[in-house]
């Protein structure tokens, strides 16, 4: 028996270059991050207005909060009995791209790194049915480190209820794809520019013989950074990470991503506690109890506090009662003419050369006052138009990508804590 499964929508993607290549050093090794949309990136489209640009973002949100919702009841964390994921995914991928190696000798594989999922897959051979990929298809015949997965076996028992076969079979399907393959263990190489690598034994993976066409041919899988314990950073060995997200329109520079560290333990730096369900391990949930602008502050309903830090969401979605308590708050302090959004996505937009003059914005997670300024809240959807980057769902609250940009966020999963500081993220890209 072969259990359905689903995965997050796609979010972000990196290109790895290692600063520190010593595998169990207390600092980690950090590794690039480039925004699909940088000239670097191959998604790169140098046709794509500014008004798409902000039309795929709120579509990607949107996908987000429904596969959120769909996992939040049916979970890979729990039980064989929970493994249902379903997810809105759309054939956009994903915000950024992650390159690493897998095998032994190593493979290159461009995958898409997502705090929403756990598990990481990539098409494999013999392909009975795979979308059409760029890159090489990855061949486990040809790898002296490839090792299947028992169908009895702990790490298949977080994936499958698998009977009647040897091997460990999975299958996880979204809204509109799956793939389908043989769970399994290799080695995980990352390299540095310089030709320096650490390598990681035993990581279990997902080798996809049957993946849907809707993937994008660019991309070769997905990497699952979420806090279950099949996500690669626990696989990895710390439980800890943290990034650093350049402002969306620095198209020369790359933030960071370091795995083995929480990041900064600075005075400037707040921590909140993870509020996870046991069976929601993998989703980063944080309590937000008020929303401050100005002297303005409100409280949010005790039953609507929850709020899901996730990197691979654009934007911040808040239920309707608390968006439009934060919009009347902003329009309030601003006291400045409004204009409309060109394409009705959000409710409170002003002419660009009103920027500086919009609030701060302080999110009060449970110990931890965030102030957000406008490159945290601002999102230009025209040349001269900016909105307040806040989008009804009536669903679940998303603290979104935007909002985290030239932050830097932790994650620990031993302490069981996120924190965020407040940095210069960009540097010149290596890439």
């Amino acid at each position: 028996m072969v259990v359905s499964a689903s995965l997050a929508s796609f979010s972000l993607a990196i290109f790895f270059c290692l600063s520190v290549v010593t595998a169990g050093s207390n600092r980690g090794f950090s590794v690039d991050l480039i925004h699909r949309d940088s000239p670097v990136s191959p998604f790169y489209d140098p046709s794509l207005t500014l008004r798409d640009s902000v039309a795929r973002d709120i579509l990607l949100s949107k996908a987000r909060v429904d596969y959120f919702l769909s996992s939040s009841n049916q979970s890979l964390r729990s039980t064989a009995r929970r493994r249902q994921w379903r997810s809105e995914l759309t054939s956009i991928g994903g915000n950024y791209l992650m390159s690493f190696y897998i095998g032994t000798p190593p493979v290159n594989i461009l995958g898409v790194f997502d705090t929403g999922s756990d598990l990481t897959w990539t098409q494999c051979k013999p392909c009975l049915s795979c979308y059409t990929q760029n890159d090489k298809v990855f061949d486990p015949t040809a790898s002296a480190s490839y090792r299947s997965l028992a169908c009895n076996s702990p790490a298949c028992r977080q994936v499958s209820t698998c009977s009647g076969s040897a091997l460990c079979e999975y299958t996880y399907t979204y809204a509109y794809s799956y793939t389908r393959g043989t769970f399994a263990t290799e080695t995980v190489t990352f390299e540095s520019g310089g030709g320096r690598s650490v390598a990681f034994q035993n990581i279990a993976f997902g080798c996809g013989n049957n993946n849907s066409a809707s993937f994008d041919p660019r991309m070769d899988g997905i990497v699952g950074f979420g806090g279950g314990p099949l996500s690669l950073v626990r696989q990895l060995g710390s439980g800890k990470f943290s990034y650093c997200l350049v402002p969306i329109q620095d198209k020369t520079s790359v933030g960071t991503l370091t795995i083995g560290s929480s990041g900064s333990e600075g005075g400037s730096t707040v921590s909140t506690p993870l509020f996870n369900e046991p069976h929601d391990v993998t989703f980063y949930t944080l309590n937000l109890n008020r929303i401050s602008v100005g002297n303005t502050s409100f409280e949010l309903p005790s039953d609507d506090r929850d709020i899901i830090v996730d990197s691979g969401t654009p934007v911040i979605l808040l239920n309707t009662t608390v968006h439009d308590q934060l919009v009347a708050a902003v329009a309030a302090f601003a006291n400045l003419p409004t204009v409309e959004s060109p394409d009705q996505s959000f409710k409170l937009c002003y002419e660009a050369k009103y920027a500086s003059r919009l609030p701060a914005v302080t999110f009060g997670f449970t110990g931890a006052d965030l102030r957000l300024g406008g490159e945290n809240l601002l999102i230009h959807v025209h040349d001269d138009i900016v909105c307040l980057g806040v989008v009804v769902d009536k669903g679940i609250s998303i603290f979104g990508a935007v909002a985290q940009q030239n932050l830097q966020v932790g994650f620990d999963l031993v302490e069981k804590k996120v924190s965020f500081a407040g940095a210069d993220c960009s540097k010149p890209s290596s890439v």
